[in-house]
Protein backbone atom coordinates (compact mmCIF):
# COMPACT_ATOMS: atom_id res chain seq x y z
CA UNK A 1 0.00 0.00 0.00
CA UNK A 2 1.44 3.41 -0.91
CA UNK A 3 2.76 5.41 2.02
CA UNK A 4 2.01 9.08 1.93
CA UNK A 5 1.72 10.49 5.47
CA UNK A 6 5.36 10.54 6.60
CA UNK A 7 6.85 12.25 3.54
CA UNK A 8 4.09 14.87 3.49
CA UNK A 9 4.53 15.62 7.22
CA UNK A 10 8.31 16.01 6.84
CA UNK A 11 7.88 18.43 3.93
CA UNK A 12 5.32 20.66 5.61
CA UNK A 13 7.29 20.60 8.87
CA UNK A 14 10.35 21.78 6.94
CA UNK A 15 8.33 24.58 5.35
CA UNK A 16 7.06 25.67 8.78
CA UNK A 17 10.60 25.83 10.17
CA UNK A 18 11.84 27.84 7.19
CA UNK A 19 8.98 30.34 7.41
CA UNK A 20 10.02 31.23 10.96
CA UNK A 21 13.39 32.55 9.71
CA UNK A 22 12.12 34.60 6.74
CA UNK A 23 11.81 38.38 6.50
CA UNK A 24 8.54 39.97 5.18
CA UNK A 25 9.82 40.28 1.56
CA UNK A 26 11.04 36.72 1.67
CA UNK A 27 7.71 35.62 3.11
CA UNK A 28 5.90 37.32 0.22
CA UNK A 29 8.14 35.53 -2.28
CA UNK A 30 7.62 32.23 -0.48
CA UNK A 31 3.85 32.72 -0.51
CA UNK A 32 3.91 33.43 -4.26
CA UNK A 33 6.10 30.41 -4.91
CA UNK A 34 3.95 28.07 -2.84
CA UNK A 35 0.81 29.38 -4.58
CA UNK A 36 2.28 28.70 -8.02
CA UNK A 37 3.65 25.29 -6.99
CA UNK A 38 0.32 24.30 -5.43
CA UNK A 39 -1.53 25.51 -8.54
CA UNK A 40 0.71 23.43 -10.82
CA UNK A 41 0.20 20.31 -8.69
CA UNK A 42 -3.55 20.94 -8.49
CA UNK A 43 -3.72 20.99 -12.29
CA UNK A 44 -1.41 17.99 -12.79
CA UNK A 45 -2.49 15.86 -9.81
CA UNK A 46 -5.88 17.05 -8.50
CA UNK A 47 -6.73 13.63 -7.06
CA UNK A 48 -3.55 13.49 -5.02
CA UNK A 49 -4.12 16.85 -3.35
CA UNK A 50 -7.76 16.09 -2.61
CA UNK A 51 -6.81 12.67 -1.20
CA UNK A 52 -4.56 14.34 1.37
CA UNK A 53 -7.45 16.53 2.46
CA UNK A 54 -9.73 13.50 2.85
CA UNK A 55 -7.55 10.78 4.45
CA UNK A 56 -8.90 7.24 4.49
CA UNK A 57 -8.38 4.32 6.83
CA UNK A 58 -7.08 1.09 5.28
CA UNK A 59 -9.68 -1.66 5.29
CA UNK A 60 -9.23 -5.10 6.76
CA UNK A 61 -9.40 -7.91 4.17
CA UNK A 62 -12.91 -8.91 5.31
CA UNK A 63 -14.10 -5.29 5.06
CA UNK A 64 -12.70 -4.97 1.53
CA UNK A 65 -14.56 -8.13 0.50
CA UNK A 66 -17.87 -6.96 1.93
CA UNK A 67 -17.60 -3.46 0.48
CA UNK A 68 -16.70 -4.46 -3.09
CA UNK A 69 -18.13 -7.99 -3.37
CA UNK A 70 -20.98 -6.96 -5.68
CA UNK A 71 -18.59 -5.22 -8.09
CA UNK A 72 -16.11 -8.10 -7.98
CA UNK A 73 -18.84 -10.55 -8.95
CA UNK A 74 -20.20 -8.23 -11.64
CA UNK A 75 -16.82 -7.84 -13.36
CA UNK A 76 -15.37 -11.32 -12.91
CA UNK A 77 -14.16 -13.02 -16.08
CA UNK A 78 -13.22 -16.49 -17.23
CA UNK A 79 -9.83 -16.38 -15.52
CA UNK A 80 -10.19 -13.49 -13.06
CA UNK A 81 -12.41 -14.59 -10.21
CA UNK A 82 -13.98 -12.28 -7.61
CA UNK A 83 -11.49 -13.64 -5.07
CA UNK A 84 -8.52 -12.72 -7.25
CA UNK A 85 -9.81 -9.24 -8.04
CA UNK A 86 -10.54 -8.64 -4.36
CA UNK A 87 -7.05 -9.83 -3.43
CA UNK A 88 -5.58 -7.39 -5.97
CA UNK A 89 -7.47 -4.51 -4.35
CA UNK A 90 -6.38 -5.49 -0.84
CA UNK A 91 -2.74 -6.01 -1.83
CA UNK A 92 -2.53 -2.78 -3.83
CA UNK A 93 -4.57 -0.24 -1.87
CA UNK A 94 -6.08 -1.99 1.18
CA UNK A 95 -9.52 -1.07 -0.16
CA UNK A 96 -8.90 2.69 -0.26
CA UNK A 97 -10.67 4.13 -3.30
CA UNK A 98 -8.61 7.34 -3.03
CA UNK A 99 -5.25 5.66 -2.46
CA UNK A 100 -2.31 7.67 -3.80
CA UNK A 101 1.45 7.31 -4.07
CA UNK A 102 3.77 9.02 -1.62
CA UNK A 103 5.15 12.50 -2.31
CA UNK A 104 8.87 13.03 -2.90
CA UNK A 105 11.20 16.02 -2.82
CA UNK A 106 13.83 16.48 -5.54
CA UNK A 107 15.66 19.80 -5.97
CA UNK A 108 16.86 18.79 -9.44
CA UNK A 109 13.33 19.26 -10.78
CA UNK A 110 11.75 22.46 -12.00
CA UNK A 111 11.09 24.92 -9.15
CA UNK A 112 7.34 24.28 -9.09
CA UNK A 113 7.85 20.50 -9.22
CA UNK A 114 10.34 20.09 -6.35
CA UNK A 115 7.69 18.40 -4.22
CA UNK A 116 5.24 16.21 -6.10
CA UNK A 117 3.78 12.67 -6.11
CA UNK A 118 6.24 9.87 -6.76
CA UNK A 119 3.95 8.68 -9.55
CA UNK A 120 0.49 9.35 -10.97
CA UNK A 121 -0.90 6.18 -9.35
CA UNK A 122 -4.36 6.66 -7.91
CA UNK A 123 -7.38 4.69 -6.79
CA UNK A 124 -8.27 1.14 -5.77
CA UNK A 125 -6.11 -0.43 -8.47
CA UNK A 126 -3.33 2.19 -8.41
CA UNK A 127 -3.97 3.22 -12.00
CA UNK A 128 -1.40 5.53 -13.58
CA UNK A 129 -2.76 8.31 -15.79
CA UNK A 130 -1.45 6.69 -18.98
CA UNK A 131 -2.46 3.17 -17.97
CA UNK A 132 -6.00 4.26 -17.22
CA UNK A 133 -6.28 6.14 -20.51
CA UNK A 134 -5.25 2.96 -22.37
CA UNK A 135 -7.70 0.85 -20.36
CA UNK A 136 -10.61 3.15 -21.26
CA UNK A 137 -10.74 1.35 -24.61
CA UNK A 138 -12.11 -1.74 -22.86
CA UNK A 139 -14.98 -2.80 -20.64
CA UNK A 140 -16.65 -5.97 -19.38
CA UNK A 141 -19.75 -7.26 -21.19
CA UNK A 142 -21.24 -10.54 -19.98
CA UNK A 143 -18.02 -11.32 -18.11
CA UNK A 144 -15.90 -10.93 -21.24
CA UNK A 145 -13.61 -8.05 -22.26
CA UNK A 146 -14.99 -5.85 -25.04
CA UNK A 147 -13.43 -2.93 -26.88
CA UNK A 148 -14.62 0.64 -27.31
CA UNK A 149 -16.92 1.38 -30.24
CA UNK A 150 -18.74 4.50 -31.45
CA UNK A 151 -21.95 5.24 -29.57
CA UNK A 152 -24.14 4.30 -32.55
CA UNK A 153 -22.76 0.73 -32.71
CA UNK A 154 -24.09 -2.03 -30.48
CA UNK A 155 -21.99 -4.55 -28.59
CA UNK A 156 -19.16 -2.27 -27.55
CA UNK A 157 -18.10 -0.03 -24.68
CA UNK A 158 -19.67 3.39 -24.39
CA UNK A 159 -18.91 6.45 -22.32
CA UNK A 160 -15.14 5.98 -22.08
CA UNK A 161 -14.74 9.76 -21.71
CA UNK A 162 -16.60 9.69 -18.40
CA UNK A 163 -14.48 6.97 -16.79
CA UNK A 164 -12.70 7.98 -13.60
CA UNK A 165 -10.01 6.43 -11.40
CA UNK A 166 -11.93 7.81 -8.42
CA UNK A 167 -14.79 5.41 -9.23
CA UNK A 168 -14.43 1.98 -7.62
CA UNK A 169 -16.59 0.43 -10.36
CA UNK A 170 -14.49 1.91 -13.17
CA UNK A 171 -11.19 0.95 -11.51
CA UNK A 172 -12.27 -2.67 -11.06
CA UNK A 173 -14.00 -3.07 -14.43
CA UNK A 174 -11.17 -1.62 -16.52
CA UNK A 175 -8.52 -3.57 -14.62
CA UNK A 176 -10.42 -6.82 -15.17
CA UNK A 177 -11.09 -5.99 -18.83
CA UNK A 178 -7.50 -5.12 -19.71
CA UNK A 179 -5.98 -8.02 -17.75
CA UNK A 180 -8.37 -10.53 -19.36
CA UNK A 181 -7.75 -9.03 -22.79
CA UNK A 182 -4.00 -9.58 -22.37
CA UNK A 183 -4.58 -13.10 -21.05
CA UNK A 184 -6.74 -13.90 -24.07
CA UNK A 185 -4.30 -12.49 -26.63
CA UNK A 186 -1.08 -13.86 -25.12
CA UNK A 187 -2.06 -17.11 -23.38
CA UNK A 188 -5.45 -18.38 -24.58
CA UNK A 189 -5.14 -17.60 -28.31
CA UNK A 190 -1.52 -18.79 -28.43
CA UNK A 191 -2.50 -21.94 -26.52
CA UNK A 192 0.12 -21.46 -23.82
CA UNK A 193 -0.15 -24.03 -21.02
CA UNK A 194 -0.45 -22.31 -17.62
CA UNK A 195 -1.94 -23.04 -14.22
CA UNK A 196 -4.49 -20.78 -12.55
CA UNK A 197 -1.83 -19.40 -10.20
CA UNK A 198 0.53 -18.67 -13.12
CA UNK A 199 -2.24 -16.86 -14.98
CA UNK A 200 -3.08 -14.80 -11.90
CA UNK A 201 0.55 -13.78 -11.45
CA UNK A 202 0.79 -12.97 -15.18
CA UNK A 203 -2.33 -10.80 -14.89
CA UNK A 204 -1.02 -9.03 -11.79
CA UNK A 205 2.29 -8.20 -13.50
CA UNK A 206 0.51 -6.95 -16.61
CA UNK A 207 -1.45 -4.54 -14.42
CA UNK A 208 1.36 -3.40 -12.14
CA UNK A 209 4.31 -3.43 -14.54
CA UNK A 210 2.82 -3.45 -18.02
CA UNK A 211 2.35 -5.98 -20.79
CA UNK A 212 6.05 -6.08 -21.71
CA UNK A 213 7.02 -7.20 -18.21
CA UNK A 214 4.22 -9.79 -18.17
CA UNK A 215 5.54 -11.28 -21.43
CA UNK A 216 9.03 -11.35 -19.91
CA UNK A 217 7.58 -13.26 -16.95
CA UNK A 218 5.85 -15.73 -19.28
CA UNK A 219 9.00 -16.14 -21.40
CA UNK A 220 10.87 -17.33 -18.31
CA UNK A 221 8.31 -20.07 -17.63
CA UNK A 222 6.21 -17.90 -15.33
CA UNK A 223 9.10 -17.22 -12.96
CA UNK A 224 10.25 -13.78 -11.85
CA UNK A 225 13.85 -14.41 -13.00
CA UNK A 226 15.39 -10.89 -12.98
CA UNK A 227 12.02 -9.12 -12.61
CA UNK A 228 12.24 -8.22 -8.93
CA UNK A 229 10.13 -5.08 -8.63
CA UNK A 230 8.19 -2.44 -10.54
CA UNK A 231 6.58 0.88 -9.63
CA UNK A 232 8.14 0.67 -6.17
CA UNK A 233 6.69 -2.75 -5.33
CA UNK A 234 8.79 -5.84 -4.62
CA UNK A 235 7.00 -8.55 -6.60
CA UNK A 236 7.85 -11.61 -4.52
CA UNK A 237 6.31 -10.24 -1.27
CA UNK A 238 3.44 -8.81 -3.31
CA UNK A 239 2.64 -12.24 -4.74
CA UNK A 240 2.72 -13.81 -1.28
CA UNK A 241 0.24 -11.20 -0.04
CA UNK A 242 -1.92 -11.57 -3.16
CA UNK A 243 -2.18 -15.35 -2.93
CA UNK A 244 -2.87 -15.22 0.82
CA UNK A 245 -5.77 -12.81 0.36
CA UNK A 246 -7.10 -14.75 -2.63
CA UNK A 247 -7.17 -18.00 -0.65
CA UNK A 248 -8.79 -16.21 2.29
CA UNK A 249 -11.53 -14.82 0.04
CA UNK A 250 -12.10 -18.29 -1.42
CA UNK A 251 -12.88 -19.57 2.07
CA UNK A 252 -15.20 -16.64 2.74
CA UNK A 253 -17.03 -17.16 -0.57
CA UNK A 254 -17.33 -20.90 0.06
CA UNK A 255 -18.82 -20.22 3.50
CA UNK A 256 -21.27 -17.68 2.02
CA UNK A 257 -22.42 -20.17 -0.61
CA UNK A 258 -22.86 -22.90 2.01
CA UNK A 259 -24.89 -20.53 4.20
CA UNK A 260 -27.07 -19.49 1.25
CA UNK A 261 -27.73 -23.12 0.31
CA UNK A 262 -28.58 -23.98 3.91
CA UNK A 263 -31.00 -21.05 4.10
CA UNK A 264 -32.68 -22.11 0.84
CA UNK A 265 -32.99 -25.68 2.03
CA UNK A 266 -34.55 -24.49 5.27
CA UNK A 267 -37.11 -22.39 3.38
CA UNK A 268 -38.03 -25.36 1.20
CA UNK A 269 -38.41 -27.54 4.29
CA UNK A 270 -40.71 -24.98 5.93
CA UNK A 271 -42.87 -24.73 2.81
CA UNK A 272 -43.11 -28.50 2.55
CA UNK A 273 -44.23 -28.81 6.17
CA UNK A 274 -47.03 -26.31 5.54
CA UNK A 275 -48.52 -28.37 2.68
Amino acid sequence: MPRRGKSSWLFFNLIAQLLKTLTPPMLLFAACYLSVAAGVQLIKHPHHLIAHLTPQTPLLPEQTWQRYKALLQRYQTQHLTPEFLGAMIQAISAGQSWSVSSWTMDFSRKPWEIFQPESSEFGLMAWSSKGFDDAKNYCILQHQPASHKPWFKLGGCWGSFFRSRASAADSIELAAALMQHIINSEIVEKKISATTEQIHKFAAISHLCGKKSALHFMKHKFKLHDLHSCRGRALSPFFSTLIRHRNSYRKILKAEIAQFEATQAQKIAVRSSML
